[in-house]
């Protein structure tokens, strides 16, 4: 779970719509949301799966680009809003898929999922080659759907592949690079690579050390909410946008409700979004992390400001 705080880059005044895009692993989908939280506008674009083995779960990541885009152009152009009223953009998205990308910043292969289960042996490898600093330095097990197994496995069964890489991405970090032009990864993603050192809060050398992976593989790193960077002009062309900030609220797929509203925000709120089954185990987290009031939202509850103190 991914709790984020998000700073406000524009006056209020300014800010009367944003817009959340959710990368899920069957579709994207896309929200414009008012000043209120309610629901201008949404749109939806569908991506097929490849499942070329058993257990093998991969997409193309011009897919996921271009279902972006067009739903961005969808929900702009049934909005009739004025594109200039869109303050930001915030993008949540699936985690742990892993994106090789080569010199030029193109993918060199098709996208392996979270819910790819080919990596057993790579997982076994990384348990014996860290031992127990593997929990200490990562605070997480070597399970298949984590980054770090699919890149051992590229090195492995695609040497040519590998050796055409230079930076992996995570399928909403590659979109919102392709909208931006600008390389980030948000901390809370990170740590489901299996190669943040968490305590530090940046790449663990030792980590990228024991399989021979350089620290420029790794992209430089942003605070869940941090400022990503304006669209670009290609991306405010196809989608009728201009070019509004981009944030990014939270690491895992989330609502995009709750992801655009995150961009409401003031300085010393945060948002928290969870199943309603695991919200009261939130508590003790939501009262260490401010004495301040936090906005939570519970899938199928409703929305409730909540002092924490």
């Amino acid at each position: 779970m991914a709790l984020a705080r998000i700073t406000i880059r524009k006056e209020e005044s300014d800010l009367k719509y944003v817009i959340g895009v959710d990368l899920g692993t069957s579709a994207v989908k896309a929200l414009l949301v008012g000043r209120d939280g309610s629901v201008r506008a949404e749109a939806s674009r569908e991506y097929p799966l490849y499942h070329e083995r058993s257990g093998w779960s991969e997409q193309e990541p011009e897919d996921w680009v271009n279902g972006t885009l067009d739903a961005l152009r969808a929900l702009v152009a049934e909005s009739g809003v004025d594109p200039a009223d869109i303050g930001g953009l915030s993008f949540s998205g699936q985690m742990h898929g892993l994106v090789l990308l080569n010199e030029a910043h193109r993918p060199v292969r098709r996208a392996i999922l979270w819910n790819d289960t080919r990596t057993t042996e790579q997982c076994r490898r990384i348990e014996r080659t860290l031992g127990e600093r593997l929990l200490a330095v990562t605070r997480n097990p070597a399970l298949e759907g984590f980054t770090l197994p699919k890149i051992l496995w590229v090195q492995e069964h695609e040497p040519e592949a590998w050796a055409k890489s230079r930076l992996f991405l995570l399928p909403k970090d590659y979109v919102r690079f392709r909208l931006t032009g600008a390389v980030h990864m948000d901390l809370s993603d990170a740590a489901g690579t299996l190669m943040l050192d968490v305590a530090g809060r940046k790449w663990s050398e030792e980590v990228l050390g024991a399989f021979g992976i350089p620290a420029s593989f790794c992209p430089p790193l942003l605070e869940a909410g941090g400022f990503a960077g304006h669209l670009n002009e290609e991306t405010a062309r196809r989608t009728g946008l201009s070019r509004t900030p981009a944030c990014s609220p939270a690491g895992r797929t989330t609502p995009a409700a709750p992801s655009a509203r995150g961009c409401w925000l003031r300085e010393g709120r945060c948002a928290a979004s969870a199943p309603p089954a695991s919200f009261s185990r939130m508590r003790p987290t939501l009262r260490r992390i401010t004495a301040a009031r936090c906005t939570s939202s519970t899938t199928g509850s409703r929305e409730r400001s909540t002092p924490w103190a």
